[in-house]
């Protein structure tokens, strides 16, 4: 398989379809609905992991949250992830409560998302998260997705169109007639279905527990619905 994956390409039939002449001045008409669809290895993981930290007050604890913050985005980028792959999505302080009723101390969390392009990177990327967070790590993906990658949609648009040519020609000659040039094209691209993520809480994870993690990309479809309407000779 290479960097997009295997591919098989399937026509899918989904026939909605009319043939009709509506008077001499008018010729008559074929409309088929059809798809193509392909295989694609992922080229994108994302993931988020949110670094927990205490402190007495509300300051210490985003103190000291924001230095193992700085410490994970640092560490990424030396394993190869670019500063630009790193995104603040959230920043969270909040009061812990002691049994009395009183506040006993303060939690801050701070979580980013990484975006990878290198998919190689995604094992190292992860490991180095849970080594950075220890047991104040939550985590939550990770989730693949193909990005950027316009020709293998051109492609498969294309097929699509073939596709529906083919079934128009099939369909008009059953019925004694034979197919013209293309009145009009509507389609109708379909996006990989999201891939479901793993969410780790702080309770369970520590960087002994898992220091490195396999990942696997897998593969994702796409696919390309056209409804294209023929001349009919």
């Amino acid at each position: 398989m290479g960097a997009v994956g295997a591919l098989a390409i399937a026509a899918i039939g989904v026939g909605a379809y009319a043939i009709g002449r509506q008077g001499a001045a008018r010729p008559g008409m074929i409309r088929v609905d059809a798809a193509a669809t392909r295989q694609i290895t992922p080229n994108t993981v994302s993931f988020t992991v949110g670094i927990l930290a205490r402190g007495a007050d509300a300051a210490k604890a985003l103190h000291h949250d924001g230095q193992r913050v700085a410490l994970l985005i640092k560490e990424l980028h030396a394993i190869g992830v670019p500063l630009a792959g790193v995104q603040t999505v959230n920043i969270s302080v909040n009061p812990e409560y002691a049994n009395g009723g009183g506040i006993a101390d303060y939690t801050a969390t701070n979580q980013v998302t990484v975006t990878l392009h290198r998919l190689s990177l995604a094992s190292r990327a992860i490991s180095t998260s849970f080594t950075v967070g220890g047991n104040g790590v939550q985590f939550t993906g990770p989730t693949f997705s193909i990005t950027g990658d316009r020709a293998i949609y051109a492609q498969v648009r294309v097929q699509a169109v073939r596709n529906a040519k083919d079934k128009a020609i099939e369909l008009a000659q059953g019925a004694g007639g034979s197919v013209g040039a293309v009145i009009a094209i509507s389609e109708q691209e379909n996006a990989p279905a999201p891939s479901y993520p793993l969410y780790f809480n702080h309770a369970f994870n520590s960087a002994k527990a898992l220091p490195n993690v396999p990942v696997s990309a897998g593969t994702q479809q796409i696919s390309v619905s056209v409804s294209v309407s023929f001349a009919l000779g």
